[in-house]
């Protein structure tokens, strides 16, 4: 009788650490730490994102620049091209001139 009084508190002692031990280790430094992990991680994921969309933004402004730079050097080709054409006398074209300023045509 006594040996199984022994076997049980012996068995109540180890349940009773595992469970109640692991807990205790886990909920006080380890818990912080993964808490303080996690929102480490959410920091840094925030400050990503933040870039992402500053960098987009900075993106879409600079293509934009590029395409309208495109299309001024375009103009500007054509323009010099006509020059040349009426300072040799040739014929030009004013198109582009009678669409900005219809009474000139």
């Amino acid at each position: 009788m006594l040996i199984i009084l022994f076997n049980v508190f012996f068995l109540f002692i180890i349940i009773n650490h595992f469970f109640y031990g692991c807990i205790e280790n886990f909920s006080d430094e380890k818990y912080e730490e993964y808490e303080l992990s996690i929102s480490s991680s959410n920091d840094i994921l925030n400050n990503n994102k933040t870039t992402l969309s500053t960098l987009k933004n900075k993106f879409k402004k600079i293509s934009n620049l590029i395409n309208n730079n495109i299309k001024q050097i375009k103009q500007n080709t054509k323009n010099n091209d006509n020059s040349s054409k009426a300072l040799k006398g040739e014929d030009t074209d004013t198109s582009d001139a009678c669409k900005k300023y219809p009474e000139a045509c």
